[in-house]
């Protein structure tokens, strides 16, 4: 079954080097939409500038980043996608979804999406305690019996599916979205 997968980029630079393999083996088997945050997409860094990772993700997934407030809004109402992921995301994204924060491209893509209950898969790249504590306060914030957040490590997780050694984890998200976890 081939998935609508929405891949949210935030700006944890250093990380791209294993998200953008994971965006490219996704877009294999599935049809993936990039959405990039404002920072992913203007930012140059010692990883690279934004325009090559605009081209990066455009050349793997055949359509242009989303960028805008505009353009993420429509995705929980006309239910984009079957999945949202979000790698990496960052401590500061993850505190604003914690905090039902929807003031950039990522946040209001995933709020938009959740709001359907739809399953989001959180690849967090943060080496603070912000994200320990932002990840309790995210789950502790979704309504009862909605099981829509996953919590991948982006370092061991992200790379086991770019190695093609993951379980199956959109198998998992199947079973999430049919509450059979």
């Amino acid at each position: 079954m081939i998935m609508e997968i929405g891949f949210a980029v935030c700006g944890s630079f250093c990380t791209y080097s294993i998200v953008f393999p994971v965006m490219e083996q996704l877009s294999r088997e599935h049809h993936v939409t990039p959405i990039f945050s404002d920072a992913a997409y203007s930012v140059d860094s010692r990883f690279g500038t934004a325009r090559e990772h605009i081209v990066m993700a455009e050349t793997i997934c055949g359509t242009p980043p989303l960028h805008t407030l505009a353009q993420v809004e429509p995705v929980g109402p006309k239910k984009l996608f079957d999945i949202l992921i979000i790698a990496p995301c960052t401590g500061n994204t993850l505190a604003k979804l914690a905090h039902s924060i929807a003031d950039t491209p990522v946040t209001m893509a995933a709020k938009s999406h959740l709001r359907n209950g739809r399953p989001v898969l959180v690849a967090v790249s943060s080496n603070d305690a912000l994200a320990g504590a932002a990840a309790a306060r995210l789950c502790a914030g979704l309504p009862k019996g909605m099981r829509a957040a996953l919590w991948l490590p982006i370092a061991a997780g992200m790379m086991r599916i770019a190695a093609g050694r993951a379980e199956k984890p959109l198998h998992r998200i199947r079973n999430l979205q049919d509450n059979r976890v």
